[in-house]
């Protein structure tokens, strides 16, 4: 099995900076107090002094349990063995990351099976970034009916709309690998991608009801131009910073397959499973696990990728 590092940036809603968020972040942080998210127990470490550039950070599942079956080939035998764990432990998976100080970039180390970066984005989400935004919104609620004399219900529309937006994740992805991909159909029938409501040009539902998002869908006349529909969409992603998209072609079967753009997510770096663990060892988590190899290791790829990570926007 193999480790990957999976870069991704982080983007504040109204009022609350990112800056605040990384505080918020160190002081939440504990070995002790699990978040129950999509039925299993996290534990959440993230601190910010070990690196003058980067918070380090560690995300653990933990499971529930008690017996784990082994596979066992014993003399030619091949036999099917249930073991137990050791009072007072449990079985975990690891989800280590960076994230940069200034540009608010990271890299995600992932695994199969453990949390993947799309719901470490949820997690974050949901577990610190929407309580803090509820508490600040409360507190401007009652600045705001003390000093303006206003009623609640004014209070709380005004001061939800200084606080409007979520925390946003993004994945890096790779358009060029997308296009590899596609290359290697036999045809491209059309691609479909979201984009922002202003710049769709599609006016028949505005004004007067509000979008979410706007679906574009691109078909192809010559759907056999496979390298040259390849190439003018990915320039087009790369142009138009596209983050989701599906183009819909016909495989060497001659199967239509739907081929996603935010499954090729960029990589910086993969590693062997087996030779990580054996490094990952901790006896103080809470205070020892920025001093992991996995955390050298990720500040290592992002010092190596600093255009996208120190300075993603130079």
């Amino acid at each position: 099995m193999k480790i990957t590092f999976q870069g991704f940036r982080l983007y504040a809603g109204k009022g609350i900076t990112l800056p605040e968020f990384g505080d918020i972040l160190a002081e939440v942080s504990s070995a002790d107090t699990e978040h129950l998210f999509n039925d299993h127990n996290r534990l959440f470490l993230f601190e910010k002094t070990s690196h003058v550039d980067f918070y380090t950070g560690l995300l653990i599942t933990a499971k529930d349990q008690k017996t784990f079956p082994e596979l066992r080939n014993e003399k030619g035998k091949i036999s099917i063995k249930v073991s137990e764990l050791a009072a007072g432990s449990r079985l975990m998976d690891f989800n280590f990351f960076v994230l940069h100080k200034k540009t608010f970039c990271g890299i995600y180390q992932h695994y199969h099976a453990s949390c993947s970066s799309t719901q470490f984005g949820f997690f974050l989400r949901y577990f610190f970034w929407k309580p803090e935004q509820e508490v600040r919104i409360a507190a401007r609620i009652k600045e705001l009916m003390k000093v303006e004399g206003i009623s609640q219900e004014k209070a709380g529309a005004k001061a939800k709309k200084l606080f409007d937006g979520r925390l946003k994740f993004d994945l890096f992805v790779k358009p060029e690998d997308f296009a590899k991909i596609l290359k290697a159909m036999q045809e491209i029938k059309r691609f479909q991608f979201n984009v922002s409501t202003k710049e769709s040009r599609n006016r028949v539902f505005t004004p007067g009801i509000e979008l979410k998002k706007v679906q574009e869908i691109v078909a192809f006349a010559n759907t056999n131009l496979v390298e040259k529909i390849a190439d003018k969409i990915s320039a087009f992603v790369k142009k138009k910073e596209i983050k989701r998209g599906k183009a819909i072609a016909i495989d060497a079967h001659g199967t239509e397959r739907p081929i996603y753009l935010e499954n090729n997510i960029e990589g910086f770096g993969e590693f062997d499973f087996d030779k990580v663990t054996a490094e990952i060892e901790i006896e103080d988590l809470a205070n020892e696990f920025s001093a992991s190899p996995v955390i050298k290791n990720l500040i290592k790829a992002a010092q190596a990728n600093k255009h996208l990570f120190c300075d993603p926007d130079a």
